[in-house]
């Protein structure tokens, strides 16, 4: 019989994994110890590395690694090729918190089911009724937008950058400064990705609102980072965690504005449907983390060309980046549910080590990833306190970042 490629061990939190390719009859047998071929798989680059033997796997299996990758029906999942279990792998990190920039993201809130937020209501109010049709592809009408009605579409973009501003001044409930500052970064995040042609039309916006921070950064200092550089204390990575996401009566609610960004990464059907209203937050939040700021100057282009540019730009990096249909349907629909329990709801119970032998699957499910000595389950403070005390959050030039243990 053909040989495949099974995962053996997988810490799912971590992002790493041990697979290894044999025959299927020997899989859960004491001749398991006949594979091929074991490999060790880890993040960012998931390259693989040899590994002399495949204890050393089944060995990871019996301290904190999951064991193995089952259905709901206990039946080993086989992939056909090494690259299908590096996807597979990659998607779930992503789902667990982790996004473009690499470092683990804080713990968030829960969404709040029902009617749109402050800031999904102003969005939902500068689109037209065909862009809230929820059969549409996003990134279709996207590409259609950008080619026919570009002016629409940077209507809609600057609409929900806006949104998100409206609905995190009204979260300031106390006047804290480091989560000023981290509001009035993302204000120059959003001024630097040109989502207000200039500083007129960002101090109407402000006072037209009465925002408070936005007052006291683009009026009473003049924050201009653009025009007068001065040094960041967050990265734009870290803004996406904790800002909020506008949230509409469809799609799903989400907590973050990274969170969509994340599921587009990780649930091969989230852009299958929803139209402008779900394209337009994640290509948001693609032109601010997974697209350079730079492309053509407004000396020689007009404002309009360059933001057309980088939207551009956005499209095409995430249809690189979208999860590619390689993996087994089984694996591809736990994936897919795994994302959106993370992303599209409170983040489920964790359960523990796997304690059943491979003959009959781990008792947990096909996602049990056990606590490892990198990996814990923090409380879940307020979202605006993590701005102040996530060490990971705040960048320290002179500092180098925090590190994580191996597995």
């Amino acid at each position: 019989m053909t040989s495949l490629w099974f995962i053996d061990a997988w810490a799912v939190y971590d992002g790493v994994a041990f697979a290894s390719r044999s025959a299927p009859e020997i899989r859960g047998t004491t001749r398991v110890v006949e594979a091929e071929t074991t490999v060790f798989l880890s993040v960012p680059d998931l390259e693989p590395i040899p590994v002399g033997r495949i204890t050393t796997g089944l060995r990871a299996a019996r301290a904190s690694y999951q064991d193995g990758y089952f259905d709901l029906d206990g039946t080993e999942i086989a992939f056909d090729t090494l690259e299908d279990i590096r996807q597979s792998v990659r998607r779930a990190y992503i789902a667990c918190g982790l996004g473009p920039g690499g470092a683990a993201t804080p713990p968030r809130i829960a969404p709040e089911p029902g009617a749109p937020t402050a800031g999904g209501s102003y969005f939902a109010g500068a689109l037209d009724p065909a862009d809230l049709e929820p059969d549409a592809r996003p990134l279709d009408v996207v590409r259609r937008l950008l080619d026919e009605e570009p002016e629409r579409l940077r209507r809609a973009v600057q609409a929900f950058g806006e949104g998100v501003v409206l609905d995190w001044e009204a979260a300031l409930q106390h006047r804290l400064p480091a989560t000023e500052d981290a509001l009035g970064e993302l204000y120059a995040v959003f001024a630097d990705a040109g989502i207000w042609p200039g500083v007129e039309e960002r101090e109407r916006f402000v006072n037209d609102h009465h925002l408070l921070a936005g007052m006291h950064y683009l009026t009473e200092r003049r924050y201009n980072p653009p025009l007068n550089p001065s040094p960041r204390r967050y990265s734009t990575q870290r803004l996406l965690t904790v800002a909020p996401c506008p949230s509409l009566p469809f799609p799903e609610p989400f907590s973050r504005l990274s969170d969509p960004l994340k599921l587009s990464l990780c649930d091969s059907e989230y852009l299958s449907s929803g139209g402008l209203a779900k394209g337009v937050p994640v290509l948001l939040a693609v032109m601010l983390v997974g697209v350079t700021i730079g492309g053509p100057s407004t000396f020689w282009h007009g404002v309009a060309q360059v933001f057309d540019h980088r939207m551009r730009s956005a499209i095409d990096w995430l249809e690189r980046q979208l999860p590619r249909p390689v993996v087994p349907e089984v694996a591809d629909q736990l994936l897919n549910g795994f994302a959106r329990s993370w992303l599209q709801g409170p983040p489920p119970d964790l359960p523990g080590p796997a304690s059943a032998p491979p003959s009959t699957g781990p008792s947990a499910g096909p996602f049990a990833p056990a606590p490892s000595p990198s990996t814990e389950t923090p409380p879940e403070p307020d979202w605006l306190q993590q701005v102040i005390d996530d060490p990971w959050f705040t960048v320290r030039p002179e500092d180098p970042p925090p590190t994580r243990s191996a597995p």
